[in-house]
């Protein structure tokens, strides 16, 4: 554990000093800004858009960076070779892929802190009604990211590029939104391959129509927040695991 959590630290502040990952912090906090500038272009609910673009935004740079990170953190190690200097110690692969998905994990909910700070003092500034519904809209927010972090250090793992590495993981992030209409997709299909391609990839994918907040959750919003903690949680578990597993029998 102790292991873990040092791998966890390193690779936090080694994430936060990146070129790269302050640019695009800078660059949304730069969004963020201009949509105060440019909100008055909106006749009617200037708040409402305010919300849905700036969160829009937050989570898209962080998707930029959850996936760069994620997809190339073990080939970077590998090419800098740092990677053999941190097995050589008494740390093990798995102790490795944990503390490194964990600290990526740990990089993006602090992102959200920061970047969603910023425009909760936005709105409020604004006198905007902030609701529970747009709270939770983080919380949701790093589950997903959370998931496809684990995502893509699972194929930096099995692929041999992170150019693959990254089009995989986009491409799971896409599928993502769609795969509550996968078993629709399958008995449209009827039997046969493509049937069954369709239901293994809708018990297999994650599921982001879940992680959305809607207004006619409300009633049962606790109970919401409980199960999509629960199955976020369990499904960064499981990808983890098998990422840990695979990695033990890579020939580094």
């Amino acid at each position: 554990m102790r292991q873990t959590w040092a791998i966890l630290k390193f690779t936090l502040k080694e994430n936060i000093s990146n070129k790269v990952f302050k640019g695009f912090i800078a660059f949304t906090i730069l969004i963020l800004l201009g949509i105060v500038v440019f909100k008055s272009l909106a006749l009617y609910s200037q708040n409402d858009v305010v919300i849905g673009i700036g969160q829009l935004a937050i989570e898209f740079f962080l998707l930029l960076i959850a996936i760069f990170a994620s997809s190339t953190q073990y080939f970077k190690d590998k090419k800098e070779k740092s990677i053999y200097l941190i097995l050589t110690k008494p740390v093990s692969k798995t102790q490795y892929i944990w503390g490194k998905t964990l600290g990526i994990i740990a990089l993006i909910g602090i992102d959200i802190i920061i970047m969603g700070g910023i425009l909760t003092v936005i709105l409020l500034l604004g006198k905007a009604n902030l609701t529970a519904t747009y709270y939770l809209a983080y919380l949701y927010m790093f589950y997903k990211l959370a998931i496809i972090i684990a995502i893509g250090v699972l194929f930096s793992v099995i692929s041999d590029s992170m150019i693959t590495s990254n089009i995989f993981t986009i491409l799971v992030y896409i599928l993502a939104y769609g795969v509550y209409e996968l078993p629709l997709l399958a008995k449209q299909v009827g039997g046969g391959a493509l049937n069954w391609l369709f239901m293994t990839l809708y018990y297999i994918l994650p599921n982001y129509y879940s992680l959305t907040i809607r207004d006619a959750l409300l009633p049962q919003i606790s109970l919401h927040v409980l199960s999509t903690t629960l199955y976020s949680v369990g499904y960064c578990v499981i990808i983890m695991v098998i990422a840990s597993m695979i990695f033990q029998r890579k020939e580094l």
